[in-house]
């Protein structure tokens, strides 16, 4: 293996271990430790959030161009009319939050995370003022940014020019956030 990292890892690995204890909590990029089993209101911060959104790709990252879901919800937020938009650029919130999109295919053997996934939505709602349950309009987005998605990320994959960057993704959800509340 010729990489830097892996070669540096390998000779240091040792030394520098000694002494480290890795929680059995969630750490978000703001550096709160979250403890999914009994996590509040006050867990979550939408930097951390949008930081997730951004980097977390959809179809378990087996689309033949990457596509996240922050770029998702941007877009389902996009199409909707002005009263519903904060609702579909917050509908997959979630899984900022937690650091994962789980497909469907993969979610439906998993009660127990269909349950967190619920209660992180709510109070995620109840937190920064959008619907929850989502609005039908909101599903109705979000369904068909989703089949354009297929067309274009997963059956055909996109030209790399055409992918923003996570941190671009990131910035444009903040700014389309913070333009929304402050509307």
């Amino acid at each position: 293996m010729n990489n830097i990292y892996f070669n540096l890892a390998s000779s240091f690995l040792e030394n520098e271990i000694q002494g480290i204890e890795v929680p059995e909590l969630f750490r978000s990029t703001s550096g709160h430790l979250i403890d999914f089993k009994n996590i509040s209101e006050s867990d979550l911060d939408i930097e951390s959030a949008a930081n997730g959104i951004a980097t977390v790709q959809r179809w378990g990252g087996q689309a033949r161009s990457r596509i996240s879901v922050g770029e998702h919800s941007l877009a389902v937020c996009s199409i909707l009319p002005d009263h519903y938009k904060f609702d579909g650029l917050m509908h997959d919130i979630s899984e900022g939050i937690l650091g994962i999109d789980a497909a469907k295919p993969i979610k439906s053997l998993l009660p127990d995370f269909q349950l967190l996934e619920e209660r992180v939505m709510r109070l995620a709602a109840k937190k920064w003022g959008f619907r929850y349950p989502l609005p039908a309009i909101v599903k109705e987005a979000d369904i068909k940014v989703t089949k354009f998605e297929w067309k274009y990320s997963i059956l055909r994959g996109r030209n790399e020019d055409e992918i923003p960057s996570d941190q671009f993704v990131k910035d444009e959800f903040l700014r389309t956030y913070y333009q929304l509340i402050y509307k």
